[in-house]
């Protein structure tokens, strides 16, 4: 017969293995990286290094972040580490929290971006094939592959990967794509912040360094 220590013991090593599954079902994985996801705190240390802007009232901080991408992912989208875990990233924070997440690939690694979320998170919930106008020139095949979650009490989250990037600024790109991650009904980051904004912050922070 086993002994009443040895049923405690066994007893807590069950508890810790349940708790231990409890933790790895509550990650968020909706995610960029490995851990930039929505409703992440803001640093206050990203303040006090200059990595964040406010760009007017109501529309939170805007921060230069880093994705910490699994080697997987570095190996499919970057054409080195280097390149890819070094890239900013920008997150938008508004009472605090994160609620739109950014960041910038190249076009021609949407492909393998697509195959990493889908063996992370299962099949894309929606998938799109616009159209991309140029201007004298046929127009480009522009798909996106979008991941739709409701939470209970949190709302819809939707990360959406695009292959050609037609949402930062007034011209569309033809060589960078995008992978997104946002709250249903948020303001778009690039309806409040520009290229413009981002390149003055960038200059502003570099001479308060000097």
């Amino acid at each position: 017969a086993q002994n009443p220590g040895a049923r405690r013991k066994s007893k807590r090593l069950r508890a810790k293995t349940d708790a231990s599954g409890d933790a790895r079902e509550t990650l968020p994985i909706f995610r960029i990286g490995n851990s930039l996801a929505l409703g992440r705190s803001l640093n206050p240390r990203a303040l006090a290094n200059g990595q964040c802007l406010h760009k007017e009232r109501n529309t939170g901080w805007f921060c230069l972040e880093q994705a910490d991408w699994p080697a997987q992912m570095a190996r499919e989208i970057g054409k080195s580490n280097d390149r890819t875990r070094g890239a900013a990233i920008i997150v938008q924070y508004k009472n605090w929290k994160a609620v739109r997440i950014y960041s910038s690939i190249p076009s021609d690694t949407y492909e393998g971006a697509v195959k990493y979320y889908s063996e992370l998170l299962g099949p894309a919930t929606k998938i799109t094939r616009d159209q991309l106008p140029r201007l004298g020139d046929k127009a480009l095949s522009n798909p996106s592959s979008s991941w739709i979650k409701t939470w209970s009490g949190a709302g819809t989250e939707i990360l959406e990967i695009r292959k050609f990037d037609n949402i930062r600024g007034l011209m569309a790109s033809e060589t960078r794509g995008l992978i997104r991650l946002f709250k249903e009904n948020s303001d778009p980051i690039f309806s409040l912040l520009s290229d413009t904004d981002l390149i003055l912050h960038q200059l502003r922070a570099k001479n308060m360094k000097r």
